[in-house]
C-alpha cells in the first residue's frame, strides 16, 4: 500500500506549475535558501515565481516533520524531501505486504490446525462408538447364549429326569423299558430347544435278551412304534397347515410352494405316505446276516455300519466281543425306524463321548462339533432323521455345525441305566440376540477337541461361515473370549446344567468385521474436514477483498488529502500554515471539550436524577416534574429495606401524583395478640415499668418473628400484630404462624416469671391470648409525615374478632387456618371450638394446641429468617440461579392448602399426640410392614454401600430442611438430566455385604413411624389409597430388577437413588382428593391456586412427603439416609421428577419428556453426548419405570386391567354422586377408556418395547396393552354396565 508521503511526491511531480511549465527541482539547499532571505514574502501576488511556491512546499513539509527542525530553520529542498517520503512509503508497502503475508500463512496454518483436529476428534468419537457398541453386542451375545444354553439344554435336563422318575416306578426295568408318551415329550422337546434329533439309549449287557424284547415291543398295532408314527403324521400335517396359512397370508404376488398348492385331500393322504415311509425305507436297505427286519421295518439285530462301505444302506451284525456294553438307540424322535438297534457305541463320532458319561455318569456330557456329511461327503446315518425336522436345503444341512448331548437317565437305585441323547445345531443359539442392521459380528466356537467352526450374525439370524476360524486376523486385539464353564457357572445365571468339564471345553470368541465396522467408521470425518477448510478458504477471500477495497479506498482518500495539502501549500505560508493547523486543532479541541462538558454536565445532571428517581423508587414511586410517567414501586422492595421506610416523601412531590406502594397477597395469615389483663395490671403500675413488661415482651416476640420468618406489622398498645405469607409468598404460611404464637406463648411464661421481682408478683397472672385467620389481605406504605405500612381487608378483622373472643393461654383460630394446619399432617393440634363472632354469626372455630416437641429448636433458633436471607444473600442467590442448581426449590416444613379431613376419617386416622403413630386397619399394617422391609434393605444397602465408600452420615440433630430454599412451584424443580454418581455394585458388595448390617433400634423404629405416617396421610379412595401406592412400589421395584443396560442398572441401583425412586412411588398418592387435577382446577381450591393450576395433585403430594421426612422426629433416620446437602438435593431431585412424572396429561410436561426421550435414544444429532447423555437417559427410564408402574394394572392380564378399573370408575362415580364431577363418568366411560390406552398406555408400552431397556418386559407391556385395548373394545359397554350396577347395589346396602 502506497503511503502518503510517496503520493505526495508523484503528485508534487506531475503538478503543472503558473508558468505553464513543469516545475523544476533546485540544485542545492542554498539556492533554496537565497530565494527565501532576498525575496520579500507578499503572498499570492508572488505566485508567478516557481522559487517562491517550491519553499513554500519545502516549507510546509518541514513544519510537518516530526521534531526535525522548527518552522523557522533552513529547509531542505523540495527533492530531498520527496525521496525520503518515497523511500519511507517503500519501506511501509514493504511492511503491510509482509504483515499480509504472514495473515495468509496463519489463516492457513489455523485452518490446517481445525481441519486436522476435527477429523481426528470426529474419527476418534466414531472409533469410542465402534468400539463401546462391539463391546456391548458381546455382551448381549454372551448374555442371550447363556441364556439359550440354559433353556434348551434345561428342557433336556428336565426330560432325562422325567425318565429317571418313570423308570423309578413299580414294574419298571431296564433295559426292556418303554418311555411312555415318548413321541410327544421329545416333539415338545425339540420345539423348545430348536434340536434336530432326541433319542433314548439303553445300556445293553445281554445282547440277545434286548433283541428279543425289541422286536417284540415293535411288533403289533398297539406298539410305540405305531403310535409314533401316527403322532409322527398328525404332526407333520399340523405343521403343514401352519406353513400354507401363513404363506397365504402373505402380500399378494408372492408364489406359494409345491406343497401349499395340493388340494387339502391331497394333504390328508400325505399322512399315509409318511406311516408308509418305513417301508420304503427298509426296501432301500441292503441288510447283511444275520441282520434283518422285522414285519414294522425295525433291524432286529444290534448293528452297526460296513465300515468298508460309504454306503449307509449297508450294515452287518456287530462283533459281541467288540465294544461293550451296547449302547443301541431305542426310542426316537423324528422317527426312523432303521435307526433302532443301531450301536452308538460303535459309532466313531459318538463313542467318545459315550465312554465319557459311562466314566462320569453324575455329569453331562457336551460333545464334539460334528456334521452330517464327512469331507469325503460321506452321509450319517442320522442324515433322513435329521432331515426331518430342518427346513435348510441338503448341501446347507450336510455343513451345519451340530453337537450330540448326552444325559444319565437311572434306575430308583442310581445305577446308570440309560443315556438320553440329543442333537443340537449351533446355529439356533445365535439367532434372536442383536438388533436388526447390526451386522457383521462374527463368534468363533471352539473346543479343545479341535472343533472349530464360525458365525457370522447378522441381526436376528446367524450364518455359518465355516469349519475352521475364519474371523479377520486384524481385530485380534479386539477379541472377547469366555469359556462355556464361566458363562454357565456366572452368579447372575441360574444353572440347571452340569456338564463334565474335563471332556472338550468350550470357548466362545466374538470379534468385529469390516462390515460391522463400517457402520460407525465413515467418511464424515473427510467431510468436515473438508467443510473446515471450505470456510477458512471462503474467509479468506473474504479478507483478500477486504484488504483490496480498502487499500483502494485508502489511496482515493490520501490522494484527496495530497491535493488538499497542494493547495494550502500554493496558499500560505510555512508559519501561517502552522497556524491554521493548530487553530483547526485548538477548534476541534474546544468542540471536543464543550462537548464533553455538555456531556458531563447532562451525565451529572442525569445521575443525580437518576440517583433522586431510584431513591424515590425506592421510598415513595415518585414522578418527574418534567416527566409525568412514573414507575410502581414493588412493595416488597420497600418491606425489605427498612431505610425507605423513613423516607417515602420527598417533601417536593405532590401527593396525589405518587402512586401508592400496595399490593394483594392471596395467602396469608394473620396474628393479633393481646395481653390478657394488662388493663387491669397497668392501672397500677408506674409508666416505666408497664413500659419495661411492654419492651421486654415484645423485644424477644421480635426476635422469634425474625427467626421464624414472621413479619411483624405494628404495635398498638399491648396489641402484637404480625403476618406469615408476605411479603415474599410462605406455603407453610399458617403452621409457621401456629408455631410463632406457640413459642410466643412459652416465652410469655417464662418472661413473666423472670420479671415479677421487679414489676411485681401478679405479673405472673399475666398471659397471651392470640387470634389467628388465614385469607387475602391488601398490604401497602401509607404515605403521610410518618409513613406506616398497613394491612386492610376482612382477614384482618376476623383475626382481631378472633382474638376478642379467644381464651387467656389459648390460640384461637378460624376454620381456615385448622385446614392448612391438618393439611400440613398436624390435625392432631386441632380442638373444636364454636363461638360466636359479631357479624358473622355462630360459626366454626378451633383451638389450636401444638405438640411440646414442635416447640423451637437449637437449629431453628440458628436459622435466619426469610428477610433476612432475602436482603443479606440476595447477591449470592443470584449467582445461584446461574448454577445447575438454579431451579432446586425446597420448603423445610411444607405445609400445601388443602381441605381437611372429615370427623370419620379422623377418627379412623386417629394421631397419638404422644408417638405421632397413627391407628392403621389390618390390611395397612400389614402394608406397612411389607414396605418397612424393602425400605430396610435398601436402607442396609445404603449403609453398606456408605461403609464401603468410607463416608459418614449427617449428624443427628443437624437439620436438613434448613439449608434448602423455599420455592413456590415444585413443578418447576423438574430436571432436565439429573446427574446419577457412579456405582458398582459388585465392588461395593465386596468390600461390605449389605446383610451384615444391622439397623439401629431407633432408626428401624422411625422408619416403621414414617410409613405408618404415610399410610395415614392417603385417603380412603376406592383407587388413590395406600394400597395403590404399595402395588406401585413393588412394581417399580421390580421394574428396575429387569433393566438390561448394564450402565442404566449401575445408575439406577445406586443405593440412594433407587431408595429415592422407591420412597416416591409409595408416597405419591399421598393427600390426593379423589378427583382429578383438572376437577380440582375448576373447583378454584386453594390447593389448584397454590400450585398456579398445574400438577395439582402431584405437587401436593411432594410436599407433604417432604414435611413428613424433613421433621426432626425424624433425625436419626434422616442421619440414615444421607451424608451431606448434596445427596439431599439429588433425593429430592429424584423424588420431584418421579412424581411428575405420573401426571400424563399435562400437554407441556408430555411434549419435554418426549422430546428428553428423543435425545437419549438418539445415536447421532442429539444435544447431549458423554455422561450428560447416559445421565440424560437414566433419568428418562427412570420417568418411564416410575409411568409403567403407575399405570401397570393397564399393562397387565385383562382381569387385573378390569379390577383396577373398576376401582378407577367407584372413585369418579362416587365424586359425581357428592357433585364434584358435573359430566356423570358411567355415561361415556367406554370410550373413554379406549381413548386413554390409545393415547396413555399403548404409546408408553411402545416406547418401552422399542427402547429395550426391559428387555422381554417390555414385549410383554405392548402385547399386553393391545390385548386390553382389544378386549375392552369388544366388552367394555357390558362391563361399565355392571359397574354401575354394583355402584348402585352397594350404595342400597349401605343406605
Amino acid at each position: 500500500m502506497p503511503s502518503s508521503s510517496s503520493a505526495m511526491m508523484m503528485m508534487d511531480k506531475d503538478r503543472p506549475q503558473p508558468g505553464g511549465t513543469m516545475a523544476t527541482p533546485s540544485n542545492s539547499d542554498e539556492d533554496s535558501s537565497d530565494d527565501m532571505n532576498n525575496r520579500p514574502y507578499k503572498g499570492a501576488k508572488q505566485i508567478d515565481d516557481g522559487s517562491v511556491h517550491d519553499s513554500a512546499s519545502s516549507n510546509f513539509s518541514s513544519a510537518n516533520d516530526s521534531n526535525q527542525q522548527s518552522a523557522s530553520s533552513v529547509h531542505r529542498p523540495p527533492a530531498a524531501d520527496l525521496g525520503e517520503q518515497e523511500l519511507a512509503a517503500a519501506k511501509l508497502s514493504k511492511q503491510v505486504f509482509r504483515f499480509k503475508v504472514m495473515v495468509w500463512i496463519v489463516l492457513l496454518l489455523a485452518a490446517v490446525a481445525v481441519a486436522v483436529s476435527i477429523f481426528v476428534s470426529t474419527r476418534r468419537d466414531e472409533e469410542s462408538t465402534y468400539e463401546a457398541v462391539f463391546v456391548d453386542h458381546t455382551s448381549k451375545i454372551m448374555e442371550t447364549f447363556t441364556r439359550n444354553m440354559e433353556r434348551k439344554l434345561g428342557v433336556l435336563d428336565f426330560l432325562s429326569v422325567s425318565a429317571t422318575m418313570e423308570s423309578g416306578r413299580p414294574n419298571r426295568s431296564w433295559p426292556d423299558f418303554e418311555f411312555p408318551n415318548f413321541e410327544f415329550r421329545a416333539a415338545n422337546a425339540l420345539e423348545l430347544t430348536d434340536g434336530a434329533m432326541i433319542a433314548i439309549v439303553p445300556i445293553v449287557n445281554d445282547r440277545e435278551s434286548w433283541e428279543a424284547f425289541a422286536v417284540e415291543s415293535t411288533t403289533g398295532d398297539d406298539s410305540w412304534i405305531v403310535d409314533a408314527k401316527l403322532f409322527q403324521a398328525s404332526f407333520r400335517r399340523m405343521e403343514e397347515t401352519v406353513m400354507c396359512d401363513r404363506e397365504k397370508s402373505a402380500p399378494a404376488g408372492r408364489p406359494l410352494s409345491a406343497g401349499c398348492r395340493e388340494d387339502a385331500d391331497d394333504r390328508e393322504g400325505s399322512g399315509a405316505a409318511i406311516v408308509d415311509e418305513a417301508a420304503s425305507e427298509q426296501r432301500g436297505l441292503q441288510a447283511t446276516e444275520p441282520v434283518t427286519f422285522s414285519d414294522s421295518g425295525v433291524p432286529t439285530k444290534i448293528y452297526k455300519l460296513d465300515d468298508s462301505s460309504s454306503s449307509i444302506r449297508k450294515r452287518r451284525i456287530v462283533d459281541p466281543s467288540v465294544h461293550t456294553p451296547f449302547l443301541p438307540i431305542w426310542q426316537h424322535y423324528p422317527l426312523a425306524q432303521s435307526l433302532i438297534n443301531y450301536n452308538l457305541n460303535s459309532d466313531a463320532a459318538f463313542r467318545n463321548e459315550c465312554s465319557a458319561i459311562l466314566e462320569n455318569p453324575k455329569s453331562s456330557v457336551l460333545g464334539r462339533i460334528w456334521y452330517l456329511q464327512d469331507d469325503d461327503e460321506t452321509e450319517s446315518i442320522f442324515f433322513d432323521a435329521v432331515s426331518k425336522r430342518s427346513n435348510k436345503e441338503a448341501a446347507e444341512l450336510a455343513s451345519t455345525p451340530f453337537s450330540k448331548v448326552f444325559y444319565p437317565i437311572f434306575d430308583s437305585n442310581q445305577n446308570l441305566v440309560a443315556i438320553l441323547t440329543s442333537i443340537i445345531d449351533w446355529s439356533t443359539y445365535f439367532r434372536d440376540v442383536l438388533p436388526p442392521h447390526s451386522d457383521g459380528i462374527q463368534v468363533v466356537l471352539k473346543n479343545e477337541c479341535g472343533n472349530v467352526h464360525t458365525f457370522q450374525i447378522n441381526g436376528e439370524s446367524a450364518i455359518s461361515l465355516g469349519k475352521s476360524d475364519l474371523h479377520d486376523s486384524d481385530y485380534n486385539n479386539m477379541a472377547q473370549t469366555r469359556t462355556l464353564k464361566s458363562l454357565l457357572d456366572s452368579p447372575d445365571t441360574t444353572n440347571y446344567i452340569h456338564f463334565d468339564d474335563s471332556y472338550c471345553p468350550y470357548t466362545i470368541t466374538v470379534y468385529p468385521s469390516d462390515t460391522f465396522k463400517g457402520q460407525f467408521i465413515t467418511n464424515n470425518a473427510i467431510y468436515y474436514m473438508l467443510a473446515v477448510i471450505g470456510v477458512f478458504a471462503f474467509t479468506l477471500l473474504i479478507f483478500t477483498l477486504y484488504d483490496w477495497y480498502v487499500e483502494r479506498r485508502q489511496q482515493l482518500i490520501m490522494k484527496r488529502a495530497i491535493q488538499s495539502r497542494a493547495i494550502v501549500s500554493s496558499l500560505f505560508p510555512a508559519a501561517i500554515q502552522e497556524r491554521l493547523f493548530r487553530s483547526g486543532a485548538s477548534t476541534a479541541s474546544n468542540r471536543n471539550d464543550q462537548d464533553k462538558a455538555t456531556g458531563m454536565f447532562q451525565w451529572m445532571r442525569g445521575n443525580k436524577s437518576s440517583a433522586s428517581s431510584s431513591n424515590h423508587h425506592r421510598t415513595s414511586n415518585h414522578s418527574n416534574h418534567n416527566n409525568t410517567t412514573t414507575k410502581k414501586m414493588k412493595l416488597t422492595d420497600v418491606l425489605l429495606n427498612t431505610e425507605t421506610m423513613d423516607v417515602v416523601m420527598d417533601g417536593t412531590t405532590p401527593i396525589h401524583e405518587l402512586k401508592p406502594i400496595a399490593d394483594l397477597f392471596p395467602h396469608t395469615t394473620v396474628l393479633f395478640a393481646d395481653i390478657a389483663g394488662f388493663t387491669r395490671w397497668s392501672s397500677k403500675r408506674k409508666p416505666e415499668h408497664v413500659f419495661t413488661l411492654l419492651q421486654t415482651v415484645y423485644h424477644a416476640f421480635d426476635r422469634i418473628a425474625k427467626r421464624r420468618g414472621v413479619f411483624k406489622v405494628e404495635t398498638i398498645g399491648d396489641c402484637y400484630v404480625a403476618v406469615t405469607g408476605l411479603p415474599d409468598p410462605q406455603p407453610d404460611h399458617a403452621v409457621r404462624m401456629v408455631k410463632f404464637a406457640n413459642e410466643c406463648r412459652t416465652k410469655m411464661t417464662d418472661l413473666v416469671v423472670k420479671l415479677k421481682i421487679g414489676l411485681g408478683d401478679d405479673t405472673t397472672q399475666l398471659a397471651m391470648r392470640f387470634g389467628l385467620h388465614s385469607g387475602p389481605v391488601t398490604a401497602g406504605v401509607l404515605r403521610g409525615e410518618r409513613s406506616r405500612f398497613q394491612l386492610f381487608g376482612n382477614t384482618v378483622n376476623i383475626a382481631a374478632r378472633m382474638e376478642n373472643t379467644g381464651l387467656s393461654n389459648k390460640i384461637h383460630a378460624t376454620q381456615e387456618v385448622s385446614d392448612l394446619v391438618a393439611a400440613a399432617g398436624n390435625v392432631h393440634w386441632v380442638e373444636q371450638r364454636v363461638v360466636d363472632v359479631a357479624d358473622r354469626g355462630g360459626f366454626q372455630t378451633y383451638f389450636i394446641e401444638p405438640n411440646n416437641g414442635d416447640g423451637v429448636s437449637k437449629q431453628e433458633e440458628e436459622r435466619p429468617s426469610k428477610s433476612q436471607s432475602h436482603s443479606h444473600d440476595e447477591s449470592s442467590y443470584a449467582k445461584e440461579s446461574k448454577s445447575s442448581n438454579a431451579d432446586f426449590r425446597v420448603r423445610s416444613k411444607p405445609r400445601p392448602s388443602i381441605s381437611s379431613s372429615s370427623t370419620k376419617q379422623r377418627e379412623r386416622r386417629h394421631i397419638n399426640r404422644e408417638t405421632r403413630r397413627v391407628q392403621l386397619d389390618d390390611k395397612e399394617k400389614h402394608l406397612v410392614e411389607w414396605n418397612l422391609d424393602l425400605f430396610k434393605k435398601m436402607l442396609q444397602q445404603i449403609l453398606a454401600h456408605r461403609q464401603a465408600c468410607q463416608a459418614e452420615g449427617v449428624k443427628a440433630g443437624h437439620n436438613l430442611a434448613a439449608v434448602l430454599l423455599d420455592g413456590a412451584n415444585i413443578r418447576s424443580e423438574v430436571s432436565s438430566v439429573i446427574a446419577f454418581p457412579p456405582y458398582n455394585k459388585e465392588e461395593s458388595r465386596a468390600k461390605v455385604q449389605p446383610n451384615s448390617i444391622k439397623l439401629d433400634e431407633i432408626v428401624e423404629k422411625q422408619l416403621r413411624d414414617f410409613i405408618s405416617f404415610v399410610a395415614s396421610m392417603h385417603r380412603d379412595n376406592s383407587f388413590h389409597n395406600f394400597t395403590r401406592s404399595s402395588n406401585v412400589c413393588v412394581a417399580v421395584n421390580k421394574h428396575i430388577q429387569r433393566i438390561v443396560d448394564d450402565g442404566l442398572v449401575e445408575q439406577l441401583n445406586e443405593p440412594l437413588s433407587k431408595f429415592a425412586i422407591l420412597f416416591a412411588a409409595l408416597t405419591h398418592g399421598i393427600g390426593h382428593p379423589g378427583v382429578p387435577n383438572e376437577q380440582l382446577v375448576k373447583e378454584d381450591s386453594r390447593i389448584a391456586t397454590l400450585y398456579q393450576n398445574k400438577s395439582v395433585s402431584q405437587q401436593n403430594a411432594i410436599d407433604l412427603a417432604f414435611s413428613a421426612l424433613m421433621d426432626t422426629d425424624y433425625a436419626e433416620l434422616q442421619s440414615a439416609i444421607f451424608t451431606d446437602e448434596s445427596e439431599v438435593h439429588r433425593f429430592r431431585k429424584i423424588v420431584v421428577n418421579c412424581i411428575i412424572a405420573t401426571d400424563l396429561y399435562d400437554r407441556e410436561l408430555v411434549v419435554d419428556r418426549n422430546k428428553r426421550w428423543l435425545y437419549a435414544f438418539l445415536e447421532q444429532g442429539s444435544p447431549y453426548s458423554g455422561e450428560d447423555k447416559q445421565n440424560l437417559l437414566a433419568t428418562v427410564v427412570m420417568e418411564a419405570v416410575v409411568q409403567a408402574s403407575h399405570y401397570g394394572h393397564a399393562l397387565q392380564y385383562f382381569l387385573s386391567y378390569k379390577l383396577w378399573n373398576e376401582r378407577y370408575f367407584r372413585e369418579m362415580y362416587n365424586a359425581f354422586k357428592c357433585q364434584r364431577l358435573e359430566e356423570d363418568p358411567s355415561a361415556d366411560w367406554h370410550a373413554k377408556e379406549l381413548l386413554f390406552l390409545d393415547e396413555i398406555i399403548i404409546p408408553l408400552a411402545r416406547k418401552l418395547k422399542e427402547s429395550k431397556v426391559l428387555g422381554t418386559a417390555g414385549d410383554d407391556a405392548l402385547t399386553y396393552a393391545l390385548t386390553n385395548r382389544k378386549e375392552w373394545a369388544a366388552k367394555g359397554n357390558g362391563i361399565s354396565a355392571e359397574f354401575v350396577e354394583r355402584f348402585k347395589g352397594t350404595n342400597k346396602k349401605k343406605h
